[in-house]
């Protein structure tokens, strides 16, 4: 609906299963920017040519990076090919339209222009060693791959770099923060972290500050 987010795995999984079910002389994607969709866009039409192109020769992964060096350079789709797989999983655990737990396109006469409100997270910041926090971490490191690899990428696929990675990648990121450090917030203004309303003050600003600044960079 915004980024394309579908994991290779699932285009994979369901294209070769179309085809084993004999849907062959047509296939048709429904994609809304085509930028952002540029990679999973040509897994699906490398498939529709030729269904074993993934699978006998080639894994999803090496067609993964096939891709980010022809596109990029070798140096630099060896460099994002690991940012990208991590982007992948990351928007497998969840997707950046859904990060605050609600929906869009249902009943407009139930809810305000079709969208439920936005709910707390099912992400931590006490259990599992902070998971929300791990959870933003991960983006931090991938986006910082990519602007080293941005780095070494020729003047004429700047273009190019920003809207099938950069773009996604750093929107999802912002994303999460912007929705999970207003979850911050919200906990630390409840009295979720300090007992002492004194002690609240720095780090709940810093919450604030960090959510509206993620608003502002999507």
């Amino acid at each position: 609906m915004w980024l394309t987010t579908t994991q290779q795995g699932l285009i994979y999984y369901e294209m070769k299963n179309a085809y084993e079910h004999n849907a062959r002389r047509l296939w048709i994607v429904n994609v809304h920017d085509l930028k952002p969709a540029a990679y999973d866009l040509e897994l699906f039409l490398d498939m529709a040519w030729n269904i074993n192109a993934v699978g006998l020769k080639t894994t999803i992964s090496e067609h993964l990076k096939k891709w980010l060096k022809r596109e990029f350079g070798n140096e630099a789709g060896e460099k994002l090919f690991p940012a990208m797989r991590e982007f992948y999983r990351l928007t497998a655990i969840r997707k950046p339209e859904f990060m605050g737990w609600n929906q869009v396109e249902l009943d407009k006469k139930k809810y305000a222009r079709g969208m439920s409100p936005v709910y707390e997270t099912e992400f931590s910041f006490k259990e599992f060693n902070s998971e929300a926090d791990r959870y933003l971490n991960d983006y931090k490191m991938i986006k910082e791959i990519i602007i080293d690899a941005e780095k070494i990428i020729p003047a004429n696929k700047k273009d190019a770099i920003f809207a099938a990675i950069k773009y996604p990648v750093f929107s999802a990121s912002a994303m999460a923060e912007k929705i999970l450090e207003a979850q911050r917030a919200r906990s630390i203004a409840s009295g979720g972290y300090d007992e002492c309303r004194w002690k609240r003050d720095d780090p709940l600003m810093e919450a604030c500050i960090k959510s509206m600044d993620a608003y502002y960079r999507i």
